[in-house]
């Protein structure tokens, strides 16, 4: 009986000339292997005032070239503190807090460029003053940043892929909203999409949906079908007031490159995106 294999792994292909290597990363649960585009990273830009943004990739201490700490299975228990002092950028490129040696020191150098960033509930990093109410990031959740200066994010990670239901091996996720008010960002990879097709998918539909707001101030309401948005962006993040009882929004993506192998014969090459990797192989016996 083969050892079963979890957790991150690469496969990478040689011709037989051994000139032209290729590689792919995947997440092995035993069973499935789902592809993820780590070489790809996320570029979030900083605009001088206000931003709201969120991630759309799950960065690990695998893709963040060791600049995290990590938990148990590897991950990184990734707090909004460390994500702008390990990786906040000039327009350069250049890491902002390279030089601090100390959070306190690396945190003086982000207040150069960051004034305040703050969730949807009010809680808020204050660089300045080394202060973090906001903890561990959530899924799917978008961030108000006050920006002193323009800067930019690169992350690198894992594209969220769903791991089983109907929607296997697609690219997106379930996004958890309260009654009310939120902050979230779609996983959506690529294209933008279109504002009002992405409210659609929140559990009860439209029904459930009383605003979307985009931090230009443009807003998509269903009740009258208009949208001012037009389309949302990847990263991009928006205010949305949802009925009571709403729970949920899921967004489900094209396939990622390639689709997912599946270890028992039933695997599904799906819709790869035009120009990515070929379809997924069967490589059960």
């Amino acid at each position: 009986m083969p050892e079963v294999i979890v957790g991150d792994a690469r496969l990478t292909i040689t011709d037989l000339e051994g000139s032209d290597t290729i590689s792919m990363d995947f997440e092995l649960d035993g069973v499935n292997a789902y592809p993820y585009n780590t070489a790809t990273p996320q570029v979030i830009e900083l605009v001088e005032g206000w931003n709201l943004v969120g991630l759309i990739k799950q960065p690990s201490s695998l893709h963040l070239h060791g600049t995290l700490g990590t938990v148990a299975g590897g991950e990184s228990a990734l707090r909004i503190k460390e994500l702008f002092l390990h990786n906040l950028r000039d327009m350069d490129g250049n890491i902002v807090a390279a030089s601090g040696s100390t959070d306190a020191e690396k945190s003086t150098l982000v207040a150069e460029y960051i004034l305040l960033i703050k969730d949807y509930a009010g809680a808020a990093f204050l660089p300045e003053w080394n202060f973090d109410a906001i903890g561990e990031l959530e899924n799917f959740q978008a961030y108000r940043v006050n920006c002193i200066l323009p800067c930019k994010l690169i992350i690198y990670g894992k594209d969220y892929v769903f791991t089983s239901g109907p929607n296997i091996g697609r690219r997106g996720g379930t996004i958890t909203v309260v009654d009310g008010w939120n902050f979230v960002t779609f996983p959506i990879y690529g294209e933008p999409r279109n504002a009002m097709s992405l409210a659609e998918n929140t559990n009860g539909g439209l029904d459930n949906v009383i605003i979307v707001k985009a931090n230009d101030g443009n807003v998509v309401l269903p009740e009258w079908n208009f949208n001012g948005i037009g389309n949302i962006s990847p990263g991009e993040g928006v205010e949305m007031k949802v009925e009571p009882g709403t729970g949920s929004i899921t967004i489900v993506d094209r396939f990622i490159a390639g689709g997912f192998i599946d270890f028992t014969g039933t695997g599904s090459a799906g819709d790869a995106d035009p120009g990515e990797v070929a379809d997924s192989t069967d490589v059960s016996a």
